[in-house]
């Protein structure tokens, strides 16, 4: 039940906060940002997800647990040698852009 010390306290609060948050905001504002590549990519159609945009090549149980959707490696056959995680195939025309 609400009653009306509990109020008082928590509007105490949300006042003292928006006193103190200006001049968070002021300084976070001012801070000098670097500029840096980001990308920003949104699936409308679904069906992409991690394990598949950066494919953990290297690890065994990733085609062992997907067996269906699992991407082959570029050779054809799992190299042991191979880096664990690599991009997918699809995704190579964004090699050069973070590089």
């Amino acid at each position: 039940m609400l009653t009306r010390r509990v109020f008082l306290r928590g509007s105490a609060i949300v006042l003292a906060g928006m006193g103190v948050a200006p001049g968070w905001l002021a300084r976070a504002a001012a801070a000098e940002s670097k500029k840096r590549k980001t990308l920003v990519a949104i699936f409308m159609r679904g069906a992409a997800d991690g394990l598949n945009i950066v494919v953990p090549f290297g690890e065994k149980r990733y085609r062992e647990l997907r067996p269906t959707l699992a991407i082959v490696p570029p050779s054809g056959q799992p190299n042991v040698n191979a880096p664990l995680f690599a991009a997918n195939g699809g995704c190579i025309d964004l090699d050069g852009t973070f590089g």
